[in-house]
């Protein structure tokens, strides 16, 4: 038979694990907070300027993976959902994690690959295989024009058509999105209520 002495102990022992996990989940919270940022209001690249329609993070396995933001021409005003490529967009991309696959992700090969000659997709591992923790990769999209990417405000390459940008918002505003949350992350422009 346990003594109250003992009860006490464990009671003691039960609420200290409690309290302890709860303090864990606090800190968590409050370092996600500040490890993401706000996507900036605004981008300029080459002389265009371009407004922040919406941003989401991708998160895989409680781990933020990356910070994704869609920008819209500033004459713009709305995404179209059904990716026709009418309108300027570009996509920004913030790395948030320290530690990158040492492959390319499938979701990004599966988009990029098919879309790019294969000298482009070779240059394309190589740079992604440099990425670091809060690099910036942006890909812009004018009509009639070519994709063009970005990493660190620096061009990297540019690709004809409209075919990769459209491969890459559909992983993550198609129908077969990467993750839905992030997707109706994406979809909501900023400023609106849920």
């Amino acid at each position: 038979m346990i003594s109250s002495f003992g009860e006490n102990c464990l009671l003691k022992n039960k609420y200290c694990f409690l309290v302890g996990i709860f303090l864990f989940v606090v800190f968590l919270v409050v370092a996600d907070g500040f490890t993401q940022e706000n996507s900036p209001a605004n981008i300029s690249i080459e002389g265009r300027n371009w407004e922040l329609y919406s941003s989401g993070v991708r998160t895989r396995m409680f781990l933020d993976v990356y910070q994704c933001a869609i920008y819209l021409d500033q004459e713009e005003k709305n995404l179209d959902s059904d990716l026709d490529l009418k309108h300027p967009i570009a996509i920004r991309i913030q790395i948030l994690i320290s530690e990158l696959p040492e492959q390319v992700p499938d979701p990004w090969r599966e988009s990029i690959k098919p879309e790019i000659s294969d000298q482009l997709y070779s240059r394309f591992k190589k740079e992604i295989f440099k990425l670091t923790q809060r690099d910036l990769l942006i890909f812009t999209f004018l009509p009639g024009g070519p994709t063009k990417f970005y990493i660190n405000n620096e061009k990297k390459f540019s690709d004809p058509g409209s075919g990769l940008m459209h491969s890459l918002l559909e992983q993550w505003i198609g129908p077969f999105p990467v993750s839905e949350d992030l997707k109706t992350a994406l979809l909501l422009k900023k400023g609106k209520k849920q």
